[in-house]
């Protein structure tokens, strides 16, 4: 679900006083003695804590924002209903998860007609066009026209930006993205769901690494391993198959869930701010252009990662709260 639709320059006015208490994750130590915990961060502890969540308290805590010093992904994952809420049966469904992802990446995306190995040993999914004239060929001609443009948005003097250029970052976005794809076929893959896969990354490399966000550079890819790089690409197939599968109708054809969300926006405006409705109507300013990229792309290209990353602690706790259920249900 996305909620309220809501300007990019008033989300950051907002973002920067929420942030005050981190972006989750971990961060970097002074070596001065720990602050004593937020009573948030304590009630964060207690949930997590227990033999099995409770997911409506989880997503009303996450609303706020994840407290800093927790794992983000994994909380994101509890919420999205990937990972168990059954502290038990987490570490065997995970494997099985991550074992089924490994399979479909080999049926799918390795052996795929349109791909020819050109001797990369290295991991990264490097491989070489052959023919392009098959749908898959098309395909996988149109994630990499995507991927060099997909930008992390973040301070010019981070090294995170370029982070996006790795050659090993991207063939984890090609092999994601060239799966769903193929597994959806009704709607294929279309411009933007590179950029709703990247927070996911991001915020994976960040617990993994132990780096926030701004610190993120091409190192952090061979500090983590091979073996956490390949359980990190899973479980951001996973999460991007639960995110997409709630705005599917966004990216199928007439893309209803857009026109629908540019209605409600529409009508929210009339109800809070009437003078500023009548104002956009006398002056025949569609909305759908203006709201279509913050739309489908879930504010990625709008707003810096960080800013980005705290928003959807929101969208994914209002997702949760929707869905249920409340304790333990089964899982994916």
């Amino acid at each position: 679900r996305i909620p309220h639709p809501t300007a990019p320059r008033q989300f950051l006015l907002r973002a920067s006083s929420l942030m005050t208490g981190g972006t989750g994750g971990s961060g970097s130590s002074s070596g001065a003695p720990a602050p004593k915990l937020s009573r948030r961060r304590q009630r964060f502890d207690a949930a997590l804590a227990l033999e099995s969540v409770d997911k409506k308290v989880l997503s009303e805590l996450a609303w706020s924002g994840v407290s800093e010093g927790l794992s983000r992904s994994e909380i994101w994952q509890l919420l999205l209903g990937y990972r168990p809420l059954t502290r038990g049966r987490r570490a065997e469904a995970l494997q099985k998860k991550r074992e089924e992802y490994q399979l479909l990446r080999q049926s799918l995306y390795d052996a795929s007609l349109a791909l020819v190995p050109d001797g990369d040993t290295n991991g990264s999914g490097s491989a070489a066009e052959a023919g392009g004239v098959d749908g898959e060929g098309a395909l996988l001609k149109q994630i990499r026209k995507d991927l060099p443009r997909t930008q992390l948005r973040i301070g010019a003097d981070s090294p995170a930006g370029k982070l996006v250029d790795n050659q090993q970052f991207q063939g984890l976005m090609e092999r994601v993205l060239f799966v769903w794809a193929v597994r959806q076929p009704a709607s294929g893959y279309v411009q933007g769901l590179n950029d709703v896969l990247l927070p996911l990354i991001v915020v994976g490399l960040m617990d993994a690494s132990g780096r926030p966000v701004e610190q993120l550079d091409a190192g952090v890819l061979s500090q983590i391993g091979e073996e956490r790089f390949a359980e990190i690409e899973a479980d951001c197939y996973w999460c991007l198959t639960k995110i997409l599968s709630e705005i599917f109708d966004h990216y199928t054809h007439g893309q209803p869930g857009i026109q629908r969300m540019v209605q409600r926006l529409k009508e929210i405006i009339r109800r809070i701010d009437a003078p500023l409705s009548a104002h956009l109507e006398d002056q025949h300013i569609d909305l759908m252009g203006t709201a279509f990229r913050w739309i489908t792309c879930l504010m990625v290209r709008e707003l810096p990662m960080v800013c980005c990353i705290r928003l959807w602690d929101t969208l994914i706790a209002e997702s949760a709260q929707a869905a249920g259920p409340r304790r333990g249900g089964p899982g994916p």
